[in-house]
């Protein structure tokens, strides 16, 4: 870890550097809060692939595939996430853009896996809430990252910024 005199741009002083160098506050509560919805997540969909799995020969192979396909991408998104987690531990710049690519593609996820099906079987369903909810997630954790003067110092720089897809500039 770099002392605080090697910081660069980080404009904290020597107590705010060493309080905020260990990871704690609202970086800790953002990365057990993570760390418990991707277990939450990564449950609920291998009980969905077994529940389909049951019922495979009474739905249509097409609608079938489509929902196997959505329970995929939300594992996917799960491994994504999983990975920027420990870019946090690590330390390392990209944890972010992960960050951000989990949530964007657990929305594609439930939209595959949810919506489509449930439109091709002629059911009527919506996951506006759900979708709106999840955005406004995203967005919250962005803005954190990206102005929390914690989340600059305990990640010794602000270039994670810059490889985020999403931006909020302090």
């Amino acid at each position: 870890m770099l002392s605080p005199s090697h910081q660069p741009n980080l404009h904290v002083t020597r107590e705010e550097y060493v309080k905020f160098s260990r990871l704690g506050g609202w970086l800790l509560f953002f990365v057990i809060s993570a760390i418990l919805s991707e277990i939450l997540i990564f449950t609920t969909a291998v009980r969905e692939l077994m529940q389909l799995a049951r019922f495979a020969g009474w739905i249509a192979p097409h609608v079938f595939s489509v929902f196997v396909v959505g329970q995929l991408i939300v594992f996917v998104s799960v491994v994504l996430a999983c990975i920027g987690i420990g870019q946090i531990f690590s330390r390392k710049p990209h944890f972010l853009l992960f960050d951000q690519l989990g949530y964007m593609i657990y929305l594609l996820g439930i939209i595959v896996g949810t919506i489509i099906p449930l439109h091709l079987l002629g059911a009527e369903y919506s996951l506006v809430m759900p979708i709106v909810q999840l955005t406004l997630g995203m967005l919250l954790r962005t803005l954190y990252f990206c102005k929390s003067r914690r989340v600059r110092t305990y990640m010794g720089h602000d270039g994670y910024m810059d490889k985020a897809l999403i931006k909020f500039r302090p």
